[in-house]
């Protein structure tokens, strides 16, 4: 059930990606795209954290070498959570000051 949750929410996430991507001048895609973010990307880390977790209690056979490196690797993500969440808070309060905050920015604009 756990990778399940996590397959669904890093899918959620690059699905948003994508289509803002396609669709880039419009703004449902730009919103989902500066917003989602916000729940997604730590519900996703999270759910990694804990599948990460199961697997290290389910192998006892593992060393305290090997344990190490999976803790260090828990580690590398969550500063990498941190860098990604903060680029994408950056990137969000630029495309707000660009397009007149949150509420303007979803208003269709006649091309």
């Amino acid at each position: 059930m756990k990778f399940a949750t996590v397959a669904v929410i890093w899918s959620l996430a690059d699905c948003n990606r994508y289509l803002y991507y396609l669709f880039k001048n419009h703004p449902l895609t730009a919103a989902l795209r500066y917003n989602s973010f916000i729940l997604l990307y730590p519900i996703g880390v999270f759910g990694e954290m804990m599948l990460i977790n199961d697997y290290v209690n389910r192998h006892t056979e593992l060393s305290e070498t090997m344990i190490v490196i999976i803790r260090g690797i828990q580690i590398a993500i969550v500063f990498g959570l941190v860098f990604l969440y903060t680029y994408m808070l950056k990137m969000r309060s630029k495309y707000y000051a660009k397009n007149g905050g949150f509420l303007n920015s979803l208003l269709v604009k006649p091309q």
